[in-house]
């Protein structure tokens, strides 16, 4: 990382972040097109178990996403808290104020309890669907995936910390 003094290595500070931000980007390679790996923005919900960040996301069982999971069982994901701009007039200078983190993922598809546990995890994330009664018979048809987290970086570009 070239700002290091941006760099946030505390796994709370960390934690933090997940909690605030509801879009992850998941960045896929697609074997056939290498010259443009595949990005998608998806909602999320994590745990952390074993001290490892563990990323809960569901989908369609069909369409581009679940091919290349079938071909790769790795992934890429970046995830931001926008904080707004700032104007820094003694410098003349705009920046934009961002929280995020980066990492590297490895990717496995949750069956049976593992996947309705995934899916209870998705709902609750949210505070709006917190005790909102879902058709549970429709889980048959969603795919959920678990994203152990590694290589994990993480940035801030606080408010107020002055001209880039």
């Amino acid at each position: 990382m070239r700002r290091k003094e941006r760099e946030v290595t505390d796994f709370n500070t960390i934690v933090g972040m997940l909690d605030e931000a509801r879009i992850m980007r998941l960045g896929i390679c697609d074997k056939n097109d290498l010259d443009f790996p595949y990005i998608v923005p998806m909602n999320f919900a994590y745990k952390i178990i074993g001290g490892e960040i563990k990323l809960y996301m569901h989908g369609a069982r069909a369409g581009r996403r679940w091919n290349l999971f079938q071909q790769t069982d790795s992934c890429s994901v970046e995830i931001d808290i926008d904080d707004g701009v700032e104007l820094v007039p003694s410098h003349k200078d705009i920046t934009e104020r961002y929280r995020c983190v980066m990492a590297k993922a490895k990717v496995r598809l949750l069956e049976g309890d593992e996947l309705v546990k995934g899916i209870e995890c998705c709902v609750e994330r949210l505070p709006e669907c917190r005790g909102f009664e879902w058709d549970r018979d429709a889980v048959k048809y969603v795919a959920v995936w678990e994203l152990t987290l590694f290589d994990v970086t993480a940035k801030w570009n606080k408010k107020n910390s002055g001209a880039d």
